[in-house]
């Protein structure tokens, strides 16, 4: 490729990736340029090619006809040539580097943790880099492959794929049975402690919706003054005899298994808004064979889970 090409394609990666975001600022984010670099790359792309590609205004901007088609023209080559590296590295079968991931606290963070080390045992050539994050997050902005996010957001340019939905029941340890008793209907909670749920930004779940096996029950308001948003916490606080936590067999299957822990109002699980988990990425962002093989991984993963809590 001659020096003049190899420039155009530079720019035509940076415009691609203004269209993708609608947005420079994002654009010099997601690329890990300087803002100024943006509008001066995507003029000299104009000049050469000597039609507009951009319209700009101090609120947004706009892609003109001209520009959207060759951003589709772009796309389809770049997406050709991402696959032929793909193939060409598979069958050298040599790929391997970084996987960086943003997690949410709590359950998520837990369950990798766990399973992560087996995959990398497995896949000597790659490393991962799991950031749990307690903040809102842009991930187009944002250099990570991948997120796991408890919400869906509202950029555009994502895909989006739910993997898992927690169904929340109640456990206690023996002693704590043995000291205070243990509910035997709904209503019977108010006379307990429960360790309660709150959110990274601070929010308080305070009601469930309260299921069996055969029903929809009722809303149930949990008045707590004991709440948390670690996983880690729970396990600790469960086991100081004195609460009564929300978790899943999952998190609890070798205290289950050892009695340790029991199950508290088995009949029943409990759901928020906020127990649904997505796992996200940027459209617009060519993912490696790494990252895909990874992301099945943990799609199988979250399946098991789920299955094993049915």
């Amino acid at each position: 490729m001659s020096a003049f090409n190899d420039i155009m394609f530079h720019d035509l990666q940076i415009f691609s990736a203004v269209v993708g975001v609608r947005s420079y600022k994002n654009a010099a984010q997601k690329l890990g340029i300087d803002l100024s670099n943006i509008g001066r790359r995507i003029k000299i792309l104009e000049e050469q090619l000597a039609c507009q590609l951009v319209v700009r205004n101090k609120q947004s901007i706009a892609i003109t006809p001209e520009g959207m088609r060759l951003y589709q023209a772009f796309i389809k080559h770049d997406t050709a040539f991402n696959a032929m590296l793909d193939k060409f590295q598979n069958n050298l079968g040599n790929e391997g580097g970084d996987i960086d991931i943003a997690i949410p606290s709590g359950i998520i963070e837990y369950i990798l943790a766990k399973k992560i080390p087996q995959y990398l045992k497995q896949n000597p050539k790659i490393n991962i880099n799991l950031i749990s994050q307690t903040r809102e997050m842009n991930l187009v902005a944002e250099k990570y492959d991948f997120a796991i996010l408890r919400h869906i957001p509202q950029q555009n340019a994502l895909k989006i794929r739910k993997i898992y939905e927690i169904k929340i029941q109640l456990y206690c340890t023996k002693e704590y049975k043995d000291h205070y008793g243990v509910p035997e209907k709904l209503n019977d909670l108010d006379n307990h402690m429960l360790l309660g749920r709150i959110q990274d930004d601070l929010t308080k779940i305070r009601y469930y919706q309260v299921y069996s096996k055969t029903e929809h029950n009722a809303a149930l308001h949990i008045n707590t003054r004991f709440m948390t948003n670690n996983v880690g916490l729970d396990k600790q606080a469960v086991m100081s005899n004195e609460v009564i936590v929300g978790g899943n067999d999952y998190l609890y299957q070798e205290e289950l298994a050892t009695g340790k822990i029991i199950k508290v109002l088995p009949e029943y699980y409990f759901q928020s808004d906020f127990q649904s988990f997505y796992l996200v990425s940027d459209r617009n962002k060519h993912r490696r064979k790494i990252v895909q093989d990874f992301i099945n991984y943990i799609i199988n993963i979250f399946e098991e889970v789920s299955r094993a809590s049915d």
